[in-house]
């Protein structure tokens, strides 16, 4: 008889799999709260949790007799795959289980939408039956659905709008002719489905190429008033594009049951978000986008729920109940293993060229400001040098130095075809109320003890300006997001940053303390390589300078 211990387990899952683990020798024991420090059962046999449990792996440590994780969903982040592993545990997981259950969510957001359900709900408590011009809806009929993610939830979208008599477009083709035929799909390329389409259905994984899919470059094209759901990742789609689009009216209404920074939906998190003593610039934008979206009266919010019905729920039940009985009756299926260990793509850092202010020995910040001569001639040596490394794609800063860099490292290493972004989140720290001035002369003010710590500090504070703290938490967000999926799928990244920029980059990458911080200086000329592990940290470094 083994011992197992279900937690997360509403009154659902105690009664579904009380009944589904009753041809079992097994002792069943539910948990409604996560596996935590008191409720852990330290002679547990067999765990089973949920995709919301965040687990520490101090608390395996006290389970000596574990042998099985049975995670009830499909995603598996939540576990420390390669410690279990390390330990002799084994994961199993629930495949699938809600394809027609999230299509049929997907639909109860449009419909809502279109038919402005939460306004004419709260109209009726109002007013009664009267009739406004306002909560005047439309049709699904002849209206075209781009359905962008064509896998088993795509197709299960396409019968149900084919029902509606929509037509209706995909971004990939997936599934055998006769479907096609019978649905009257037609698949187009995702930018021409942004044009043409009415109502944008997300149902695509997140991957290294697709985070924030929806962005305000993309939404411009879309029809004007056309309508957004998203029932897949939240990182697919940029907030901040979405309030814009809304508030302009270029979208009309938008259906979420995920989204960025989702965990703050929940007032009690962002109440602790902002009672945090060290305060976080990006988790708190996240709260505030939050926010906003669910007071507006064209947006509908649910708490990534589109899996939740008896059903569905049933349908992961049974799958865990037999996953559990299987293993311990000496079968194991749907077994999660840890990726085998890799060796990431490399990570080229390189300080841009020096500028005409770096020339002057100016503070330049987020001044716009060219390279020299001489910053250009040093950037198409250090390009010779890059040109053996097979760069895949290149990122730089919003200002020009950082581009013009790239352009002569470009010329020198005959890098053709890259694929370049110049994202906002690399520009250099704003030094404020000290841009443009002569370092020298301020160092003589001030005094060099107080021109070291405004300069190198990791909190020093700039009237006007950012200290490093602030720089930190906006680049190695966007590092963590966008670059490091690339370098794990063994693809080499060059950034051509700001020195700033790149220490903040290198406290993270080697775990810098923010004491060790005020001694580090990035110079121009020397190209940084590292090897990192999946969380981004270094592995192995090297350097190439000129």
């Amino acid at each position: 008889m083994a011992k197992t211990i279900f937690y997360d387990a509403t009154a659902i899952d105690r009664t579904q799999l009380t009944e589904l683990m009753s041809d079992s020798d097994h002792e069943l024991i539910f948990e409604s709260a996560s596996l935590n420090e008191k409720n852990i059962h330290e002679d547990a046999e067999v765990v089973s949790t949920f995709v919301s449990s965040k687990i520490d792996n101090s608390l395996f440590d006290k389970m000596p007799r574990l042998r099985l994780i049975a995670t009830r969903s499909t995603g598996f982040d939540h576990l420390d795959l390669m410690y279990l592993n390390g330990r002799g545990i084994k994961i199993v997981n629930v495949p699938t289980y809600g394809n027609n259950t999230v299509a049929e969510h997907t639909f109860a957001l449009l419909l809502s939408l279109t038919k402005k359900l939460p306004l004419v709900t709260s109209m009726v408590e109002r007013q009664g039956l009267a009739v406004n011009p306002r909560y005047t809806g439309m049709d699904l009929k002849d209206k075209t659905i781009g359905i962008i993610g064509f896998g088993h939830i795509g197709k299960c979208v396409a019968k149900i709008a084919y029902g509606f008599g929509m037509k209706i477009l995909a971004n990939n083709r997936r599934v055998d002719q006769e479907f096609i035929d019978n649905y009257n799909v037609e698949f187009l390329p995702t930018e021409e489905i942004f044009q043409k389409a009415d109502i944008i259905s997300l149902h695509c994984p997140l991957d290294k190429d697709n985070y924030h899919l929806i962005n305000d470059q993309t939404i411009a094209t879309f029809k004007q008033g056309a309508i957004l759901i998203n029932t897949a990742r939240g990182e697919l789609v940029e907030n901040h594009a979405l309030l814009k689009a809304l508030r302009s009216g270029h979208l009309a209404g938008v259906g979420l049951d995920v989204l960025e920074g989702e965990k703050y939906l929940s007032m009690e998190k962002t109440r602790a978000l902002l009672l945090e003593d060290d305060f976080k610039i990006e988790a708190t934008k996240r709260a505030a986008e939050i926010y906003v979206l669910q007071k507006m009266p064209n947006v509908i919010i649910t708490p990534h729920n589109a899996f939740n019905t008896v059903e569905a729920v049933r349908r992961i039940n049974q799958t865990t109940a037999s996953n559990i009985k299987d293993f311990w009756y000496g079968n194991i299926y749907n077994e999660v293993k840890p990726a085998p260990s890799f060796i990431s793509g490399k990570l080229i850092l390189l300080r841009h060229g020096e500028s005409q202010w770096n020339k002057l020995n100016k503070w330049t910040g987020r001044t716009d400001i060219h390279i020299t001569e001489e910053g250009w001639n040093k950037s198409l040596e250090i390009g010779k040098k890059l040109e053996s490394l097979d760069i895949k794609k290149v990122y730089t800063s919003t200002l020009s130095r950082t581009k013009e860099t790239y352009k002569a490292i470009k010329e020198s290493a005959h890098l053709e075809n890259i694929p370049m972004v110049s994202a906002p989140a690399l520009d250099e720290r704003d030094y404020g109320a000290y841009t443009g001035m002569n370092r020298d002369v301020v160092k003589a003010s001030i005094g060099e003890k107080a021109f070291k710590k405004l300069r190198r500090s990791w909190d020093g504070k700039i009237e006007g300006g950012e200290t490093l703290k602030m720089v930190y938490e906006r680049v190695i967000p966007y590092y963590l997001r966008i670059i490091l999926p690339q370098l794990i799928a063994g693809e080499n990244v060059l950034i051509v940053g700001h020195g700033n920029v790149l220490r903040a980059l290198i406290k993270y990458l080697k775990s810098y303390s923010n004491e060790q911080i005020l001694d580090l200086n990035v110079e121009s000329n020397i190209a940084f390589i590292y090897n990192v592990d999946k969380d981004g940290k270094v592995l192995k470094e090297s350097n190439i300078s000129v």
